[in-house]
């Protein structure tokens, strides 16, 4: 009786290569989901905004190679074999799909995780968006003039699928593709309106106002996320405690509508000539204002080695930072946590090439 591995050769590559890249379908309805989602806590996100936001899975994410990898010795061999020809291809790509739900919630759903890697070559998120804001909610784009769900529930996810969910990972290629369903909308209805009730009702949509919730479309939300990315990647006063996270662990980010590009941006073009003498421009979540420099300097520094260790690619040259410039300000503590990051990082990149 013939088993899997009497197959001759290229048909068992062929099968390999479907079960890597199989996906499963993207939810149809929120319905269809609701009972398995929960709401995570900080722990899940290390980030203590931005939870309220988000409703993971309780289904577990396995990795399309597993069982072949555990059925015996040749099989894995040949798995492995497989990995290396689609990433050499260009073909192995992880896939999530975002439900943006009732314009306040973000629900992910793995669909794609061909190997568990600890850099993933492309990663594509897909949001979709089902229904309008609820009257009775509060609003999650507009609060006082601060992003909620647009910027901290995408800055949670991010944080758990780079840190928590599949340990500590990185991403060469992060495209984020906002496209039309088939259901239409309304050629007279634009984004300036939709944001304009965001702005007028930020606590809720009272019931004696006659104002309907407009269900947006997604390229409007990829203009909105995609105007908060930005700011966090200029690492600016208040945006570079976010923006760090960006340039240690993604390659690019591209973001996507309807088959057109909107953006894109190369992290490690961006970080090369990067500099700050100023203490106003960064780090503004730091106090006393002479620590923000040497400590912009610091995170740099271990920004640029964790991208080396992960294999992402850093532009040249490189500004360095001004020879009056030191670490000497900065409390004890916070130099020796840097100086035992730094050490990590060149730790993993030897063990990396010791094992290449």
């Amino acid at each position: 009786m013939a088993t899997f591995l009497t197959l001759p050769t290229d048909v068992r590559d062929a099968i390999i290569e479907h079960v890597l890249l199989a996906r499963n379908p993207a939810p149809q309805s929120v319905a269809e989901v609701s009972p398995n989602r929960y709401q995570p806590n900080s722990v899940d996100g290390r980030y203590s905004s931005g939870p309220e936001f988000v409703r993971l899975s309780r289904a577990q994410s396995v990795p399309n190679d597993r069982g072949l990898l555990l059925t015996n010795r040749q099989l894995s061999l040949e798995t492995k074999a497989a990995v290396t020809h689609q990433r050499a291809s260009g073909r192995l790509e992880h896939l999530i799909d975002i439900m943006v739900v009732d314009d306040h919630e973000l629900w992910p759903t793995w669909l794609c995780i061909p190997t568990a890697t600890r850099t993933i070559d492309r990663l594509l998120v897909t949001f979709r968006v089902f229904g309008a804001r609820q009257p009775a909610r509060p609003s999650a784009y507009r609060w006082n003039a601060s992003p909620r769900v647009i910027m901290y529930g995408f800055y949670f996810l991010l944080q758990h699928f780079l840190l928590v969910e599949h340990g500590n990972i990185a991403v060469h290629s992060l495209v984020l593709d906002f496209s039309d369903g088939p259901e239409g909308y309304p050629a007279d209805v634009s984004a300036a309106d939709w944001l304009a009730i965001h702005d007028e009702y930020g606590p809720e949509i009272p019931d004696d106002v006659d104002v309907t919730p407009i269900v947006p479309r997604p390229r409007w939300i990829a203009d909105v996320l995609a105007m908060y990315v930005r700011s966090c990647l200029a690492m600016g006063d208040h945006t570079a405690e976010y923006g760090r996270l960006f340039y240690e662990r993604l390659g690019t980010i591209t973001f996507t509508a309807n088959g057109q590009q909107l953006a894109h941006d190369d992290l490690g073009a961006d970080i090369a000539p990067m500099s700050f003498t100023d203490a106003s421009e960064t780090f503004g979540h730091l106090r006393p204002r002479e620590n923000r420099i040497p400590a912009f300097w610091i995170w740099k520094t271990a920004a640029l080695q964790s991208r080396r260790a992960f294999g992402l690619s850093t532009a040249s040259p490189v500004a360095h930072p001004p020879d009056e410039v030191s670490t000497a300000g900065l409390p004890p503590a916070r130099r020796s946590l840097r100086q035992l990051l730094s050490r990590l990082v060149e730790v993993a990149r030897r063990l990396r090439l010791r094992r290449s």
